[in-house]
This record gives C-alpha cells, sequence and structure tokens, in this order.
C-alpha cells in the first residue's frame, strides 16, 4: 500500500530516481532518522518490489556490522516488507539480500492524508510506550514494536483511528511465534 501512494504522489519528497530493473524506476530513500542511529556503521540498501506500480523503493537503512556480510537492522523499514528493526540480514556489497535472525519485533505503517495533522495523534501513540517511530515526512510513519502486547493494543487504536478516517495503516511484519528473537 505504502509503495501505491507514492506512486499516486500522495508522498511527495526529495529523492534520487535511478534505472532499475527491467526498465521500472528505482527510488532511494534514506532514512534521516534511525531508531538505533546510535548503534549504526554502515548503510544499506534494501529494495521493496510492487508489482502495481511502476517503480520500486530502495530504502536507505542504517545498520551494524555483525560479521562478515550480516547486519543488524538500526532502522525501521517503510517499504520492505517482512524485516524489522533488530532483524539479522545477510547483505555482500551492501545490499541486503534475505533476513538469517529474526528480532522477533513488529513493523506497522501509517499514513495521513493530506493535509491532516499528525503530531497529536503521533503524540497519542507514543503514550502507549515501548513504540519507536521513523518519519520520512508528509505523514509517513513506521512504527517498531517490541512485544506482542504492545502490538495488540498498538493495532487496536490503529484500527479505531483508521475506521474514524484519520490516517490508514498496514502491517510491515508481524511475528511468527517460531521466530527466535534477536537481543536488541
Amino acid at each position: 500500500m505504502v509503495l501505491q501512494l507514492v506512486a499516486k504522489g500522495k508522498v511527495a519528497i526529495g529523492m534520487e530516481q535511478n534505472p532499475g530493473q527491467n526498465g521500472r524506476k528505482l527510488v532511494y530513500w534514506p532514512h534521516r532518522q534511525s531508531a538505533w542511529a546510535e548503534k549504526a556503521s554502515h548503510i544499506l540498501n534494501l529494495v521493496a518490489l510492487d508489482d502495481e506500480v511502476d517503480e520500486d523503493a530502495c530504502e536507505q537503512v542504517l545498520a551494524r556490522l555483525i560479521e562478515a556480510d550480516t547486519y543488524e537492522l538500526c532502522s525501521i523499514p517503510f517499504f520492505a516488507r517482512d524485516y524489522a528493526l533488530g532483524d539479522h540480514v545477510h547483505a555482500p556489497s551492501g545490499q541486503i539480500e534475505k533476513v538469517v535472525k529474526r528480532s522477533g519485533r513488529y513493523v506497522y505503517r501509517i499514513f495521513f492524508s493530506e493535509n491532516q495533522v499528525h503530531e497529536p495523534i503521533i503524540e497519542e501513540l507514543r503514550t502507549l510506550g515501548g513504540c519507536l517511530f521513523e518519519s520520512l515526512g508528509n505523514g509517513l510513519y513506521a512504527i517498531d514494536v517490541a512485544t506482542q502486547d504492545l502490538a495488540i493494543l498498538l493495532v487496536e487504536r490503529m484500527s479505531e483511528l483508521e475506521n474514524s478516517g484519520v490516517f490508514e495503516w498496514e502491517s510491515g511484519h508481524d511475528v511468527d511465534p517460531s521466530e527466535q528473537p534477536a537481543n536488541p
């Protein structure tokens, strides 16, 4: 959904565009305020593909080197699905290829419509405690949640707000019970 909103021009911020694969536009989105920026030592590329639009997103996420070609994500993904803050990823040459160890964290994304005041709503969601937020600008936020109990509370509140027309939201990564959490 988020890439579709971008393609429709609903998210318009400064971004660099380069030719991507198969003639598709590849748009670079740097993470300017990463949740765990203080831990980061590298910038990696995380490509999100969406067949429903004619462009792909390449998030430039911050990460911490764990060992050769293995990094811990220090950013909350805005576009790529099934990646979360704290995941250990395989990224030869700085290009993320796959998750090698899950963090056990949840990722949600919210998008406010144009001209919607969002700061008071974000502050309300912060009062739930334990959520980390990143913003790309123009009302697009990625939210990290460390526990299932908090994820349930957040989803309930986001659903209420969406039903009231405040914003749209989606899940970027829900935790599978079999996933092994990493130490943050």
